[in-house]
């Protein structure tokens, strides 16, 4: 399994197939080679923790993997479900974007300088 966690008691777990999917899908949207080189090392070791992330780089990692779930939701959603794991990753793609948008609100809120964290 693979969990995003967003701070407090919230992440987001899946299969590691799934999310290794959605990887492929949100490098699609990554303008950051960095940025890149964080979603590699997620996908190695089946976590990313946005609060471990500097500001900058959480905002658009949850900015870019909002798009790369919205993208493959809508890629899976546009076939019929030949795999029926396809209609499993595609439901819990959506709760991960609701996720994802209410973390980029609290980055919003917290103005310029956004939460005070620690890493890369």
């Amino acid at each position: 399994m693979t969990v995003i966690t967003f701070g407090g008691d919230e992440s987001w777990t899946s299969p590691r197939w799934a999310f290794a999917r959605l990887a492929r899908a949100t490098s699609l949207f990554v303008q950051d080679s960095r940025d890149l080189e964080v979603l590699d090392a997620a996908v190695a070791r089946d976590a990313l923790s946005f609060p471990s992330l500097d500001s900058q780089r959480a905002c658009r990692l949850a900015r870019e993997l909002r798009q790369g779930a919205s993208w493959l939701r809508e890629e899976l959603l546009s076939h019929d479900f030949e795999d029926p794991l396809d209609e499993t990753l595609a439901d819990s793609l959506l709760p991960l974007a609701l996720q994802l948008s209410r973390l980029l609100n609290e980055y919003a809120a917290s103005g310029p300088a956004g939460r005070t964290t620690t890493g890369s």
